[in-house]
């Protein structure tokens, strides 16, 4: 086999260069005559080693521009470990070590002498040699203030290798435009997706002379304008670095009318239209039931229709997907109501005034809208008054559930079947806490792992938040969770040496008692922005699968520290 050295790290003078190898610290910057010139480039052979405890790889510092060299101090580290090396060369200036186990292993040499020199440091990935590989996608958000707009990148990730994964971002430039509508100025909300990853969008908003100036990547762009201006349809408009107009219209008329479950006319409720991400704007209807929206899709486009009923009415809201055309006729299905004032409400024998109730659920045939069959969402919602009884509140009569909140994050969750309409009664069960510990697939507590709950079923259906919490040194963790809820619960290694773990759809009792993390490849890095030596801390940092749908949540996702480092933790191919 043909033996190739890699040439990494090379240290230029008068520049400061961040050492991986140790706490995120400057190395010294040279000064003087001495440093005219001086630089080390650390070379490796072999350049793309296989993990293997016999073999040695050999790291040789070359120094240029310098003379009097006395000595080579040399670190090696993987893992935040050190590496065992020895000299192989009488001048110190090459070493040999072997890499056991696949990663970034971080090579470090200082020069001695009496030429002011800078060290040299280089990174350098040792594959596993498998051959199983998976590609991601690194998103990255930096906060507002940062200088760069969000970004990502495909990243390669071999089975059984820990991977080094620096960020720099593009700073983009500062882009103004105009809306318009015709030569008169629009006010606008405004997201521009960048053409090769549209979720990594920017938004900002134009006032009332329609005049904008955001950052943003030097590339091709779709943007979404949703006009705060009464007749003028939202539009998705095509947007490049020479765009400086974007024109809005009135669009397309889509009319229609909304009936209640006895054919009546239903006044107040609110109709929108969305079509590939572009919603029409929103109308009301009025007392004779019509509405128009306005759109730039075209009416036969296939488009989701949302109609949300009137506060008070008991109705649900309806949805549907279709190509309905020019005119849409809505109606629900079902006038029956039950009304559930002074149902009480309590918690065992106690009563709970002032509880807050949401009555949710779903009904598969809720009405019709252009025809077709609308899936029917309720979320109704009231308070119940200073005995504990609710005030009189219309719901649709289904097998629902009731969502009770008695304040600070107390919740539960109730069935309330109103399908019969007869006398209810309320329990509130006690939250239920769950405990346990937190460890490696070897056993080992890993301490501070983040925990998030993040309500699924009649809790995301009432809106609530998620649930967060974090294990303490020793692994150990209390989580709180509503009796009667769901929850999607992910155990997240915030220094990403283990993967994360979500436990789906889990009830209290779900909550594994020893939550065992699977095995990851770390993915670490730092978060930079070109030409600026500013840190850039909190970003968010999402590794996303590549080639699963837009809505598929990140794999893993971390922020950077106050050095601009991250660290993931994500699953291996190779498992």
């Amino acid at each position: 086999m043909r033996r190739t050295a890699l040439l990494l790290g090379l240290a230029a003078c008068g520049a400061s260069g961040l050492n991986p190898a140790t706490d995120g610290g400057l190395s010294d910057s040279p000064t003087g005559a001495d440093a005219m010139g001086c630089g080390v480039v650390i070379a490796f052979n072999p350049a793309s080693p296989i993990a293997d405890p016999s073999v040695p790889i050999r790291a040789q510092a070359q120094v240029f521009d310098a003379s009097g060299i006395t000595d080579y101090q040399w670190f090696v580290t993987h893992d935040s470990m050190d590496v065992p090396w020895t000299y192989a060369a009488q001048n110190h200036a090459q070493i040999d070590f072997v890499a056991p186990t696949p990663g970034p292993y971080y090579v470090r040499v200082v020069l001695q002498g009496p030429t002011s020199c800078p060290e040299g440091d280089a990174t350098l990935p040792v594959s596993s040699g498998t051959g199983n590989f998976m590609d991601y996608r690194l998103r990255v958000y930096p906060p507002a203030g940062t200088g760069a707009p969000p970004q990502e990148r495909v990243i390669h990730i071999e089975a059984g290798t820990n991977t080094p994964a620096d960020y720099t971002l593009d700073p983009g430039q500062m882009f103004s435009g105009t809306v318009k509508n015709g030569t008169t100025g629009v006010p606008a909300y405004l997201r521009f997706m960048p053409a090769a990853s549209p979720k990594g969008y920017v938004e900002t908003f134009a006032p009332a002379s329609g005049a904008f100036s955001t950052r943003l990547l030097a590339q091709n762009h779709s943007v979404l304008v949703v006009p705060m201006t009464a007749g003028l349809a939202p539009a998705l408009l095509p947007w490049d670095i020479t765009t400086t107009t974007l024109s809005v219209s009135a669009g397309n008329a889509v009319t229609g009318t909304v009936k209640d479950g006895a054919g009546n006319p239903l006044a107040g409720a609110q109709v929108q239209l969305t079509s590939g991400g572009v919603p029409s704007t929103l109308a009301t209807t009025a007392a004779d039931g019509s509405f128009t929206v306005r759109a730039s899709f075209a009416p036969t486009a296939t488009v989701d229709v949302s109609v949300t009923p009137p506060a008070g009415r008991g109705l649900p809201v309806l949805a549907a997907t279709g190509a309905f055309g020019p005119t849409i006729a809505i109606q629900y299905a079902n006038a029956a109501t039950c009304n559930i004032g002074a149902t009480p409400v309590k918690r065992g024998a106690t009563a709970e005034p002032n509880a807050h109730v949401s009555v949710v659920g779903t009904i598969a045939n809720a009405g019709t809208i252009g025809g077709a069959a609308a899936a029917g969402t309720v979320r109704i919602v009231a308070t119940a008054d200073g005995t504990a009884h609710l005030p009189s509140t219309l719901v649709p009569r289904a097998a629902l559930s009731a969502v009770v909140d008695l304040g600070s994050g107390d919740l539960a969750v109730a069935s309330v079947d109103t399908s019969a309409c007869a006398a209810l009664s309320i329990d509130a069960p006690a939250r239920i806490t769950a405990t346990g510990t937190s460890v490696t697939m070897g056993g080992g507590a890993i301490p501070g792992v983040q925990i998030e709950a993040i309500p699924s079923g009649a809790l995301a259906l009432a809106g609530t938040p998620p649930v967060v919490t974090a294990a303490d040194s020793a692994g150990a963790f209390s989580l709180s969770l509503a009796s009667g809820g769901r929850y999607n619960i992910t155990f997240t290694d915030p220094l990403g040496y283990n993967a994360p773990l979500v436990v789906a759809a889990a009830t209290a009792a779900d909550v594994p008692a020893t939550a065992t993390l699977p095995k990851a490849l770390r993915v670490t890095g730092t978060v930079s922005v070109y030409n600026n030596a500013n840190p850039v801390v909190g970003a968010s940092v999402q590794m996303l699968c590549l080639s699963c749908g837009a809505a598929t949540p990140p794999v893993a996702e971390a922020a950077t520290n106050q050095i601009s480092s991250y660290a993931l933790g994500i699953p291996d191919p190779g498992m």
